[in-house]
């Protein structure tokens, strides 16, 4: 992904981050598959594909990915079922047992807010940074001795003192 962003002009960045998240899904796929498929309590990392590739990418790479989890999901099922497709077993030691469950519910736990908390810090820089520039505009259109009007859906929303001035008030609200 880092290598199509710096050849943005020549790659499907999208596409590449489709390609990532569904070789991500199989590899965690192959790991949970070899860890003994759904008796291995980090079938709960499935949720990690998609949520990243929702975040990095939004609805292209939700299904393929969201699609590829459940395949993943139900792969991990049927290997548990059917002893011929098994090729590994979740059978830790006894106390490893319930610390091994409590520890992917925690990771899993742990890493969704960790991500959603990215997200959200990620949205509120851009929001603010969008507010910055949106003042820098405006505060550079009010300096401006030539008649500036924003005008929306037929309405004047701003003008800027000089047009103020020209046209008189034109604001309404």
């Amino acid at each position: 992904i880092q290598w199509g962003l710096s050849h943005r002009d020549q790659v499907d960045i999208e596409g590449l981050h489709v390609g990532q998240a569904l070789f991500d899904t199989l590899v965690l796929s192959l790991v949970l598959w070899s860890a003994g498929g759904a008796d291995c309590p980090f079938t709960s990392f499935y949720v990690f594909p998609v949520l990243l590739s929702v975040l990095l990418s939004a609805r292209r790479t939700f299904w393929p990915t969201a699609i590829a989890s459940i395949v993943g999901l139900l792969w991990q099922e049927l290997a548990s079922m059917f002893s011929v497709l098994r090729v590994g077993e979740w059978n830790p030691i006894e106390p490893w047992d319930e610390f091994l469950n409590f520890t992917a519910l925690i990771l899993t736990i742990g890493m969704v807010a960790y991500f959603a908390a990215r997200f959200t810090e990620a949205i509120r820089e851009q929001v603010k940074a969008k507010r910055a520039a949106d003042e820098l505009l405006r505060l550079s259109f009010e300096r401006l001795e030539a008649g500036v009007e924003v005008i929306e859906g037929g309405t004047t929303v701003w003008q800027n003192p000089f047009a103020r001035t020209a046209l008189g008030e034109r604001r309404y609200e």
